[in-house]
């Protein structure tokens, strides 16, 4: 598991967000195939993460919405 996905993961797990964490295929897939991604970063550290899936003309759902708790406000 590369670097990325390790900070994925751990901010699932800090988030309080129920996500497969131990399955890396799933968490990768999940990742990978959304259509819309979003990142917080607070200097090199990923603090949120919003996924979103898109029509791109008409309709855009909001599938996740995790945010490390301590910068949760």
């Amino acid at each position: 598991m590369n670097k990325y996905f390790k900070k994925m993961r751990a901010l699932f797990r800090d988030s309080e967000i129920n996500k497969p964490l131990n399955n890396q295929k799933q968490l990768s897939n999940m990742l990978t195939e959304i259509s819309i991604l979003w990142t917080a970063w607070k200097g090199e550290n990923i603090v949120g993460i919003a996924r979103a899936l898109t029509d791109y003309g008409h309709v855009c759902y909001l599938a996740d919405l995790a945010v490390i708790k301590k910068y949760k406000h």
